[in-house]
């Protein structure tokens, strides 16, 4: 899919966007396609089921009192959906923290990712105290993201899954 004669490269050919096949694999480019594609699924589910939970009357009601689409979305429908969207970037992002290996083969030797990284020094450089530092890190950062969603959300709606 992401090769020179892959199907987006020629999607895009033949499209005439573009002249030339683009360089998709073993760059930061590919990386990040493959993660988009295997992480979407984990941000978009936790966001679907905070939006499902809001109920439409709430909407129309907004509306009834004059609000905009614009002021109804701003100040009705984000603040209700947020604990999803940030439980979906925070699942998103672990288990992006954690990604070893689409990175590594998309992204080949030359891009790597703080897991990646860690198993390196773990391999091929031997360099334990390093590997133990960044891996303190990676759970530091973790955490802190979890206590912050735990502060904003609450820790009933982040079990629950709604307020």
């Amino acid at each position: 899919m992401l090769g020179r004669e892959g199907l987006i490269n020629l999607m895009l050919m033949a499209t005439g966007l573009i002249t030339q096949p683009l360089h998709l694999l073993f760059n930061r480019i590919g990386v990040q396609i493959g993660l988009v594609h295997v992480l979407l699924p984990m941000a978009v589910l936790p966001i679907y089921s905070a939006i499902k939970e809001i109920d439409p009357r709430l909407l129309r009601a907004a509306a009834s009192l004059g609000a905009s689409p614009l002021v109804t979305f701003v100040t009705v429908y984000l603040p209700l959906s947020l604990p999803g969207v940030m439980a979906g970037g925070l699942l998103a992002f672990i288990a992006a923290a954690g990604s070893y290996i689409t990175p590594i083969i998309l992204g080949g030797d030359h891009d790597l990712m703080l897991a990646g990284l860690i198993g390196q020094q773990i391999e091929e450089a031997l360099d334990w105290r390093m590997a133990a530092a960044l891996s303190v890190l990676m759970l530091g950062v973790s955490t802190l993201l979890l206590a912050l969603y735990f502060r904003v959300a609450g820790p009933r709606t982040a079990v629950a899954g709604h307020g």
